[in-house]
């Protein structure tokens, strides 16, 4: 018998791994690490996402881009700050506290107020911020429908970015622009490293390579005609 684990929350899910592999019991850990632990995982190359992403809006004349995480110790939190800080300091800015904000967890932990603080906190600063990572799609979901609420034009005034590609985004008013997990692999690799460690052979941690999906919801700075926008699916 054996393990695929799916951490939820961090405190807990941490003391729930520590007790099992103090029993030597065959666990695997999905979408996030536990390397004090010293667990076999496979998770999505969440660093180059963020990069990738974050490249992609420098790219696009950005230079006001505010990554917007969760409350919590999530690796997969830390490691897409770590990408978006790498792009932006390749790209010549010394990261500081503007550039990233914070909300509560997603789940119904949050309110729409929070997130309409949040957009007029980026738009009304002196230097205001005309992207936005944010650290999941339901974050950037809330994020857009607060800019709609708050009558800021999501291309033209900011443009967003999510991570993940859930089902949910192709049904939006407008196709958020994300990065792809390639959620299948990850089973796949998982259950395979898992049939590892039961029949005792040794068991490798892995990274799942992401993709970005551009779509509607970035255009270059400056302008927010149609042309200037991704439309439809690309995964190049």
């Amino acid at each position: 018998t054996g393990v695929l684990y799916y951490p939820m929350d961090q405190r807990s899910s941490f003391e729930c791994m520590y007790m099992l592999g103090r029993r030597h019991f065959p666990l695997v850990t999905l979408d996030q690490t536990a390397n004090e632990l010293e667990l076999p995982s496979v998770v999505s190359d969440n660093q180059d996402g963020a990069y990738e992403a974050t490249r992609y809006l420098l790219r696009k004349g950005h230079k006001e881009i505010c990554f917007v995480g969760t409350t919590g110790g999530a690796t997969t939190i830390k490691e897409r700050f770590i990408g978006f800080c790498r792009a932006m300091e390749e790209g010549g800015y010394q990261v500081e506290s503007r550039h990233y904000s914070t909300i509560g967890d997603t789940g119904g932990k949050t309110t729409d107020e929070e997130h309409d603080q949040i957009i007029r906190r980026l738009i009304q600063r002196p230097r205001p911020v005309t992207a936005v990572l944010a650290v999941n799609d339901y974050v950037a979901y809330e994020l857009m429908r607060a800019a709609q609420r708050c009558h800021v034009e999501v291309p033209a005034e900011l443009s967003i970015v999510g991570f993940d590609n859930l089902p949910f985004i192709e049904q939006m008013r407008l196709p958020l622009t994300t990065v792809s997990q390639d959620l299948y692999t990850i089973g796949e690799r998982a259950a395979m490293l898992l049939i590892d460690r039961l029949e005792g052979r040794a068991a490798l941690s892995l990274t799942v390579p992401v993709k970005l999906v551009k779509r509607a919801s970035v255009c270059a700075l400056g302008s927010g005609e149609a042309g200037t926008r991704d439309k439809g699916f690309d995964a190049s």
